[in-house]
């Protein structure tokens, strides 16, 4: 039997929930825990349809362990919970932690009662419910989401579950399959199951294209283990320089989750007539880091190696973009006013956009002559040192 327990300082009152008298509804709703860095972790849902949208919230039921570390472990004033529903709020049970087998337990109840907030989850997204903050040295890699099924330990609340104002019934806890993630244990229900502290997998792009379509670039990209705050849509009129088109919201699916995403940048033509513009997508993360992908190209006329160089005029380095229609060996030579070559460098380059560094340092204030071939084809370009 599971049960919600709503606690100010003192038992007020007890809701007895029966598994068997509150029914199951179509959605199930598994969980999971994830380090946020620091001494910081979250409490996830994810359910595997949309049914459970536009449903009052009846309670939520959480169940947090790390090892036992005696008269160490934190008490509830040490412990920050925050509800990551707006509306809901969170008690935690006044006899936290209570200890079984080595482990120290820490049980919450989210709810207001079921009288205002719905939900609004997708599904099969990491959706969030809880952060805790536990004091500097809380042993938070040992932690865990528990269900302690059949009996809920103690204090008869260690459970994972998640209930709502549903006709029929209201409990969408998925008992087959409570928790996920990597080294989650399921008992369905039956006997104690948990999923151990889970840490974030690094955002990754596993597509970028750009393709012209008439006087457009469309840019489409996919990622999987989604948790950040947006996309900045960069172009380059030289393959080096980049300067911010627009921002997209991410759709923040989470862990082991794929995402694609799609924008069209219009008139090309009005931008600049011929050659290429280059475009790449710039990731940022909630706490501000970023990720980039790489240059990807599109021709707005002509065929063959297209290049650039920047800074042009240079003070130091200079960046060498080329743009290739096929793999090619490329020559790049660095000539001064006398035809007299100065710098030199030889590399493989590939279909696509290729960017390569040639040094300034050394040479002598004017006009040099930059030459990029590949096999037949040569290019030139006036450059200027400072």
């Amino acid at each position: 039997m599971k049960r919600f327990s709503i606690i100010s300082g003192f038992l007020i009152s007890l809701f007895l929930i029966s598994n068997k008298g509150y029914s199951q509804i179509p959605t199930k709703v598994e969980g999971t825990i994830i380090n946020q860095g620091s001494n910081v972790v979250e409490v996830f849902g994810r359910p595997n349809d949309n049914t459970i949208n536009g449903r009052l919230f009846l309670g939520i039921n959480i169940a947090v362990s790390i090892a036992d570390k005696g008269v160490n472990n934190p008490t509830n004033a040490q412990i920050t919970a925050t509800s990551l529903i707006p509306n809901l709020t969170i008690t935690p049970d006044p006899g936290n932690p209570f200890i079984v087998s080595g482990r120290a337990y820490y049980s919450y109840l989210l709810n207001d009662n079921g009288v205002t907030t719905t939900t609004t989850w997708a599904a099969n997204t990491d959706n969030g419910i809880m952060s805790l903050t536990f004091p500097s040295d809380p042993n938070t890699l040992s932690m865990r989401l528990d269900d302690l099924s059949p009996d809920g330990g103690p204090n008869g609340q260690l459970y994972w579950y998640v209930s709502l104002i549903y006709a029929g019934g209201g409990d969408a806890t998925d008992y087959s399959t409570m928790f996920y993630g990597t080294g989650a244990v399921n008992n369905s229900g039956i006997f104690a199951s948990y999923v151990p502290l889970q840490f974030p997998v690094p955002v990754k792009f596993t597509t970028f294209a750009a393709t012209k379509n008439d006087d457009a670039a469309i840019l489409s990209w996919a990622v999987q283990n989604e948790s950040l705050s947006h996309y900045e849509i960069e172009r380059s009129f030289n393959g080096v320089d980049f300067t911010k088109v627009t921002s997209i919201q991410a759709k923040s699916t989470g862990n082991f989750i794929s995402s694609t995403y799609s924008y069209t940048d219009n008139n090309l033509s009005s931008l600049k007539s011929s050659g290429v513009i280059y475009y790449r997508i710039k990731e940022v993360d909630q706490d501000g880091k970023v990720t980039y992908t790489e240059i990807k190209s599109v021709r707005l006329t002509g065929r063959g190696i297209i290049i650039g160089a920047y800074p042009n005029p240079a003070k130091s380095d200079i960046s060498i973009t080329a743009d290739l229609t096929e793999d090619s060996k490329l020559s790049i030579v660095l000539s001064d006013a006398t035809g007299k070559q100065v710098k030199q460098l030889i590399t493989n380059g590939a279909k696509g956009i290729n960017v390569s560094k040639l040094s300034m340092e050394g040479l002598a204030s004017g006009s040099y002559m930059l030459k990029v071939s590949t096999g037949s084809e040569i290019k030139t370009l006036p450059i200027i040192k400072e």
